[in-house]
């Protein structure tokens, strides 16, 4: 029997057993309480809104996700969203948000980040997007496969993969739209086609554009996924920012800046000075002339 060491902790269901070489070691949790500093606040608040804005994002990517997959795709959204909201400038820190910040930057962010679409789908693509007829379109004109897409071992078609993200980051607002192309072969001439993503008309918000690839295998009619779509590859190819982000904020942009300052002054007449000061401007004169012209007497 060991020696017996009294204990004086009022709570025991804390206390932990450790074994090592000279017996067991007991220990206690020690919680020391935090001294949040003001820029720790602000950097906790952001990244809490950072992490609901990417759980949103991630949610409406589920059926491209589906294609796509990679398990880092989360962290690496959160880590673009913090730069994002971290690029506001019109907010104090703690009060940023990725509504007013760079949006611009979510332009090239890759679902999968062990395969980039650029370099598997080379073949020339047009995005646009017209807010008053509600549209979004992805035109691919005629390319030859066989040079254009690079794809895996084993794979023989292909699907082209296109998504709509209408986003508001303040309301959490998300209206998504997701379409995916034919079978296509691999080895042959794709003649030119479209693809048209709705959205609702006037739509303020920002909108994300992605645009992917898909391999399959088709065997006897039927198709397989390559490697479970770990070889898939989709990117963001364009971002529409939000063009009232300056209206909300009062805040005037650079072209209605331009605009004011080339715009003709109106004259102003000169404003009159009024009777009593020009009395007391006088009066002010003549007891200065007095005090130079009168000698002064010791």
């Amino acid at each position: 029997m060991g020696k017996i060491v009294p204990m004086g902790y009022k709570h025991l269901e804390k206390v932990a057993f450790y074994p090592t070489r000279n017996g067991y070691l007991a220990v206690t949790k020690q919680r020391k309480i935090p001294k949040w500093g003001e820029k720790i606040k602000d950097h906790r608040a952001a990244f809490g809104k950072t992490a609901q804005m990417a759980a949103d994002l991630y949610a409406h990517f589920q059926p491209t996700r589906e294609l796509v997959r990679d398990k880092g795709m989360y962290r690496r959204l959160s880590s673009h969203l913090m730069k994002v909201l971290q690029s506001d400038a019109t907010n104090i820190r703690g009060e940023r948000t990725a509504e007013y910040g760079d949006v611009a930057m979510m332009a090239g962010f890759e679902y999968n980040n062990k395969v980039k679409f650029n370099r598997v789908f080379t073949a020339e693509h047009t995005i646009t997007l017209d807010r008053a007829r509600g549209m979004a379109e992805v035109k691919f004109p005629a390319f030859n496969a066989h040079h254009e897409v690079h794809a895996p071992k084993h794979a023989t078609h292909f699907k082209l993969i296109a998504s709509l993200h209408a986003v508001n980051f303040h309301t959490q607002q998300i209206t998504s739209h997701h379409l995916t192309s034919q079978t296509l072969p691999l080895h042959a001439t794709i003649d030119a086609f479209s693809m048209a993503l709705e959205m609702a008309k006037f739509d303020p918000r920002h909108v994300f554009i992605s645009v992917g690839i898909a391999f399959i295998e088709v065997e006897n009619g039927q198709e397989y996924p390559i490697k479970g779509g770990v070889l898939n590859a989709m990117a963001i190819r364009k971002v529409f920012v939000k063009a009232v982000v300056a209206q909300e904020k009062g805040i005037v942009s650079a072209e209605e800046i331009i605009r004011q300052a080339l715009l003709p002054k109106p004259s102003v007449p000169p404003k009159k000075r009024s009777r009593a000061l020009q009395v007391g401007t006088k009066k002010h004169t003549r007891l200065r002339k007095h005090a130079v012209a009168t000698p002064l007497v010791e």
